[in-house]
Formats: C-alpha cells, sequence, structure tokens
C-alpha cells in the first residue's frame, strides 16, 4: 500500500512538473508572438517606426526569458523546501539506541546470552518471540530459516541498532545497554552479503575500520584471504585505487576484501551475513577457506541458507517466525528425522553439490 501511494505521488508530481513547464512556457512565447504581430500592425499603419517595432520585441525577449527561467527557479525552490524540510525532520529525530557513555571493559570474550527477547519494528508485528540463546565464547552459530524469520533481526540487536523491547540481552555477563555503544560496537564486524567497496585504494579498503593500521597487518590481512596474487600482479600494489564501488575487482574479490577488513579489526563477535550466496562453487570454497580463518577463536554468528556451508558450525539454530524451532549441531539435527533442519538439508544437498563447508 506504501509503495502504490509512493508511486502515485511521483506520478503526480511529474505530471504537475511537466504541466507547470508547459504553462510558463505558453505564456511566454503568447506574449512574445502578440508583441510581434501588434507591433508589426502598428507599423505597417504608420502609427510606429520599424525600428521602434524592432527594439521592443528585442526587450520583450530579454524580458521574457528570465521570467521563464525565474518561474522553473520557483518550482526547483519548493522542490528544495520539501527536501530541507525531510532532512530537517531527520536531524530532529531522536534515536532509538542513546550513546551514552557507559561501560568498557579490557577486553570482550564473545559470551552472547538471549534470554526471552521479544522484539519488534513496529508495535504489533512482533519479529522475535520469547528468543533464547546461549553462546560460548569462540562458538560458531549458524542462523537457519526461511526469509523474515529473524535471523537479520539477531544481527541488528547485537550491533546495537535497535534495542529489546522485553527480555534480555548480555554480553560477557552485563545487558549491552550497560556499554558505550561506540566502544562496543568496535569490538564487532560484519561481513554482508553484497561487499561494500570504497573508491579508494586496496589499503584504505581494508584498514576501514583500523585507520591506524601499519601496513605490514594490512598486507598480511589481504593475504589470509588470499589477496596476494591480485596485489601482487598490480603496479601499485595495496595504493590501486579500486574505482567506484570497487569496479577492478569480481565478486569473489570483494568479498574477500571485505574479510579482510574484518581480520584486521580483531573482532570479538563476528556477523557473516550470507557471505557467499552470490558464488559459484570455485568462488565460494576460496571464501569458505578465508573466512576459516577469520574465525578462529572468536564468536561468530553465520547466517546462511545454503546449509552445505554451516555442517561444522558448533550449534545450528533453525528459526521459523521469530521462534527457535531446533537448535543443535549438524549430527543431532540430522538425527532428528522429522526435523525441519533435516528436510531442507536433504532437499538442498539433493539439487547441488555440497560446498567446501566453514
Amino acid at each position: 500500500k506504501q509503495v502504490l501511494v509512493s508511486s502515485w505521488a511521483l506520478y503526480r508530481f511529474r505530471m504537475l512538473t511537466l504541466l507547470y513547464g508547459l504553462l510558463a512556457g505558453a505564456i511566454t512565447w503568447t506574449t512574445y508572438s502578440l508583441v510581434i504581430a501588434v507591433g508589426t500592425l502598428l507599423a505597417v499603419r504608420g502609427d510606429v517606426t520599424y525600428g521602434t517595432v524592432t527594439a521592443v520585441i528585442a526587450f520583450t525577449f530579454y524580458l521574457l526569458v528570465p521570467a521563464q527561467m525565474l518561474a522553473q527557479l520557483s518550482n526547483q525552490l519548493q522542490q528544495a523546501r520539501v527536501s530541507l524540510d525531510r532532512i530537517f525532520e531527520l536531524m530532529r529525530a531522536e534515536p532509538d539506541v542513546l550513546d551514552q557513555k557507559g561501560l568498557r571493559q579490557a577486553k570482550l570474550t564473545g559470551e552472547v546470552r538471549f534470554e526471552n527477547v521479544n522484539f519488534h519494528y513496529e508495535p504489533g508485528k512482533t519479529v522475535l518471540h520469547n528468543f533464547t540463546l546461549h553462546v560460548k565464547p569462540g562458538q560458531t552459530v549458524a542462523l537457519v530459516g526461511q526469509t523474515g524469520c529473524g535471523k537479520t533481526t539477531i544481527a541488528n540487536l547485537l550491533y546495537r541498532y535497535y534495542d529489546i523491547v522485553s527480555g534480555q540481552l548480555h554480553i560477557d555477563g552485563c545487558d549491552i545497554r550497560d556499554y558505550d555503544v561506540r566502544w562496543y560496537r568496535r569490538r564487532l564486524a560484519l561481513v554482508p552479503q553484497e561487499p561494500i567497496v570504497f573508491e579508494a585504494t586496496i589499503a584504505e579498503n581494508i584498514a576501514y575500520g583500523r585507520p591506524d593500521a601499519c601496513r605490514e597487518d594490512i598486507d598480511r590481512a589481504a593475504r589470509m584471504v588470499e589477496l596476494g596474487a591480485l596485489i601482487d600482479r598490480l603496479d601499485r600494489r595495496l595504493d590501486t585505487p579500486l574505482g567506484q564501488r570497487g569496479a577492478k575487482l569480481s565478486v569473489g574479490e570483494k568479498q574477500r576484501l571485505c574479510i579482510a577488513r574484518a581480520i584486521l579489526s580483531d573482532p570479538a563477535i563476528l556477523i557473516l551475513d550470507e557471505a557467499t550466496s552470490s558464488l559459484d562453487s570455485p568462488g565460494e570454497a576460496a571464501i569458505q577457506l578465508a573466512m576459516r580463518r577469520v574465525m578462529v577463536n572468536r564468536t561468530c554468528f553465520v547466517v546462511a541458507h545454503r546449509l552445505s556451508t554451516i555442517v561444522n558450525a558448533d550449534l545450528i539454530v533453525v528459526m521459523e517466525e521469530g521462534r527457535v524451532m531446533e537448535m543443535g549441531n549438524h549430527a543431532q539435527l540430522m538425527n532428528n528425522h522429522n526435523g525441519r533442519y533435516r528436510q531442507l538439508y536433504l532437499t538442498q544437498t539433493s539439487s547441488r553439490p555440497a560446498a567446501v563447508s566453514v
């Protein structure tokens, strides 16, 4: 419904803009034509000279063109006013998560505990229902389920983009709301489904989350994700500009660069959000190898649709409509012959070759 309303508003806006321009042009050229016609008639009758008519026509032209431009400027100013109103409305909005100065520990170990967590983006539309999960430091947890079951919401809550509605979310035994927001978020890293690459050099892209990193650390992170061969064949090596949105890189190279960025930031909690969903099997195998290196000795949350990529996870959580349906490792869930995970896994592996597991 909102999409239809927005489309209708955009249609009306463009039609009114078109009619406004046509009306302004019609008034301008109608006035100009009348001046020419009346001046010519008066000149033929001898009431005025042809030189006077020519001067009046020229003055009219020089007057009407700026007037038409002023009318168009008025239309543009109206658009700018609406845009400014929206910008100021956004600036005045109160953030859902307050950037308070809170607790700072020497180090996070990565223990995560959800206790009966409920959450909704809009009142009345609950996304998580009494979600309970305990993740020990260094464990790899895979979140499995259909689109819209709440997997990405868990990542949003971990990053504290939103606060829970009810229940408890503890990190290292402390309420997540007690931590200093900026300090806490620097202890997390995300490898998204769509790799984010900036119009900068390889080194600047990798060091985005840690600008003070030395060249040796940047180069080490790049080689850990198999980017060494690419860097060695480039004339400017780490200082090679990547172009807009990383135009000089393939999809797999962009993904490896994002993983190198996560390695360099050395997070306590790592979130992998469908990091291999758009890759073919050879590219997926290379990415999986890089991810296995970055996941060592840190708590990892893996959002996955390809179940063959998470068979080695310490804990697999099967979700449906914001609820935990099943929980266990791959062997335990496969032993449940009527389980949802077993059905999904057998369906996927029978339709495509198995990939290298995390």
